[in-house]
């Protein structure tokens, strides 16, 4: 074994506990469950929503696990135990270096191409370098994803490493497998309290439910596609995030607490930039996810001296949805907890395609088990009997 998590004391949690007791609790008589739809890997609530893992609610995963365990639990089946843990970072350490033409990959394509296109393409280059591609057993499956939890990461940091001008730098086996990823994303260590919220952050987003991106990984894998293939349709069924220029405006706004300023712009949104920039229907106004990422926003403000930011957030929201009916979703405070954690915002996209490997691929050996997908009966409805005069 080449190392072992980074343990931290059990009173940096204690306190964060306490603030996810707080939040209210999906209604389980009002749940809604998709026509059709049988798994082990998610409770879905609401087509939007996955607010249980397993059995496990997200609220009971944000107050005490990591995004490690939340990945366990996702590809076994529980959730580990110290050992269990321990053997899982030191399989994927094992694993934390690029095959030699992926990192010259990284190195010669343009800083301009957007990092979630650059991480789904390189993506399905690598069962390339993988012998173990090609089978579909479920051992195999499980090595390809743990190679995934790696390599991907690995890609996201290097890259971004090399537009901030950086030096290259390697993941540290005896330190926590997010705080790697936050300090070699920032060039510096995460407090307990910022550690915390980018474990909520990733894990919070590891599994999603069945929606498009979950069925075409399903769908792939069950016409004997590899996990590489799987995870990178998956990937590419998500369309691009390519309002980055609003996204960062909203946050230079917000970042002045000038309550001016910030109406004048909210004022300015139409409903499609709203949309955009994280709102949409009223859907997930109570979701879990939404109140976790507000508290993290909250207290991270408050850590970083950024109250006054937090409060035209806050401020936005309320005018946005006077104006366009429109409410905030959780990717609208993802946003703000990158930006307290000094994480590069254009990488909330690829940090969530990253964070749900895990989850994509627990449908994926779920499907492997269940056998093909039928595709959907398709009925003609163009012209017939057509011919030449």
């Amino acid at each position: 074994m080449h190392g072992s998590p980074h343990h931290r004391p059990e009173h940096l949690f204690s306190g964060l506990a306490k603030l996810v007791d707080r939040l209210s609790v999906p209604d389980e008589d009002a749940a809604v469950f998709a026509d059709n739809l049988n798994t082990f890997t998610t409770h879905i609530s609401n087509p939007q929503k996955a607010e249980h893992f397993r059995g496990y609610s997200l609220n009971e995963l944000a107050r005490k696990n990591t995004f490690l365990d939340t990945s366990y639990l996702l590809l076994y089946g529980a959730i580990p135990n110290q050992e269990e843990l321990a053997d899982f970072q030191s399989i994927l350490t094992e694993t934390a270096e690029l095959p030699s033409p992926i990192a010259d990959i990284i190195q010669q394509t343009p800083l301009h191409v957007d990092a979630s296109e650059f991480i789904r393409s390189v993506c399905a280059l690598l069962p390339l370098f993988d012998s173990q591609s090609k089978s579909g057993a479920e051992e195999s499956v499980l090595w390809q994803a743990h190679k995934l939890l790696m390599h991907i990461p690995l890609i996201l940091i290097e890259r971004q490493r090399l537009v901030e001008g950086w030096q290259s730098a390697k993941f540290d086996p005896d330190i926590h497998w997010a705080v790697n990823l936050a300090q070699l994303l920032t060039n510096r260590t995460p407090t307990p309290l910022g550690e915390r919220a980018f474990e909520v952050l990733l894990l919070s987003r590891a599994e999603l439910g069945y929606d498009a991106a979950s069925h075409a990984a399903r769908l792939v894998a069950s016409r004997g596609g590899n996990l590489y293939s799987a995870i990178s349709t998956a990937m590419n069924s998500i369309p691009l995030d390519d309002w980055q220029e609003e996204r960062s405006l909203a946050i230079e706004v917000l970042a002045e607490g000038n309550q001016f300023a910030t109406e004048k712009w909210a004022r300015s949104l139409t409903p499609g930039q709203a949309r955009k920039l994280g709102f949409g229907a009223d859907i997930e106004k109570e979701s879990v996810r939404l109140q976790l990422f507000n508290t993290f926003c909250y207290y991270l403000a408050e850590e970083n001296n950024m109250i006054p930011m937090e409060k035209a957030a806050r401020r936005s929201e309320k005018l946005i949805f006077e104006l366009t009916g429109l409410s905030p979703h959780s990717e609208w405070a993802a946003t703000r907890i990158l930006y307290y954690l000094g994480i590069d915002i254009e990488l909330n996209q690829p940090l969530q395609l990253m964070s749900r490997i895990p989850g994509w691929t627990a449908h994926v050996l779920e499907q492997l088990q269940q056998g093909p997908l039928v595709p959907a009966r398709l009925e003609y409805e163009g012209p017939i009997h057509r011919y030449e005069k």
